[in-house]
């Protein structure tokens, strides 16, 4: 299971991590809350769930909903609260579950300012409106995306190749 923002573009073929998950660590914003310090160490725009084993994404999902909802019940409803809860599901995993394996992600894997090595682009805020590289490939997958659906559709309901 490979879980992205909407806004992404898949741009190659994307090898999975031969782990039982696999999150993105970054930077933490430059911040004395801890809110925003914490929520900004792990990106939701890209994670990683082997469902090999399918208990991972039981435990995964159980585990982001419990910390998701603590949340919520402490009056924590606000910007950042999915990556807060992501970053405290991923805390929570490594320490408890020592017997399995994380990857972590890197800019070969993802990358906000369209690194023409990464699989994944995301396009965040206005970049995704006005940066005219990320805009000419969201144009292209558009493109092939088209294509692609239209001979589906076409084999399936016509029956012509």
């Amino acid at each position: 299971i490979l879980i992205t923002d909407i806004d992404s573009l898949i741009r190659k073929k994307i090898d999975f991590p031969n782990a039982d998950f696999g999150f993105y660590h970054r930077k933490s914003l430059d911040t004395s809350e801890k809110w925003y310090k914490d929520g900004s160490k792990v990106a939701a725009g890209l994670v990683f769930i082997n469902n090999d084993a399918q208990e991972n994404a039981s435990l995964f999902l159980e585990t982001f909903k419990k910390n998701l909802f603590s949340f919520h019940q402490e009056g924590n409803w606000r910007w950042m609260v999915d990556q807060r809860s992501l970053f405290e599901t991923y805390t929570e995993l490594k320490t408890k579950y020592s017997h399995l394996k994380f990857d972590v992600f890197s800019e070969t894997d993802l990358s906000w300012d369209f690194n023409e090595q990464s699989h994944i682009w995301t396009g965040k805020g206005d970049r995704k409106f006005k940066n005219k590289k990320y805009l000419k490939e969201f144009r292209k997958n558009k493109k092939e995306y088209q294509k692609k659906l239209r001979k589906i559709l076409l084999y399936n309901f016509l029956g012509i190749e």
